[in-house]
């Protein structure tokens, strides 16, 4: 599992569209104290992010096996 974070530094709206170096088996936003939340739209190597200005987002990644 691994956790990273991510900012919308601009004050704008926006997707977004994170790429990571392994493939996922699932990917969930969780809160502050990184309990579980909403589930986030992947594909096999790929996040897809809907931003509000200034939004700070922690996300909990799970490589496949």
């Amino acid at each position: 599992m691994i956790d990273t974070r991510l900012t919308e530094a601009f004050g704008t709206r926006g997707r977004v569209r994170l790429e990571v170096a392994f493939p996922l088996a699932s990917a969930r936003r969780v809160d502050l104290l990184e309990r579980d939340r909403e589930p986030v739209e992947h594909d096999e190597r790929s996040i897809v992010l809907d931003l509000r200005p200034f939004e700070l987002v922690t996300l909990k990644l799970v490589p496949r096996r």
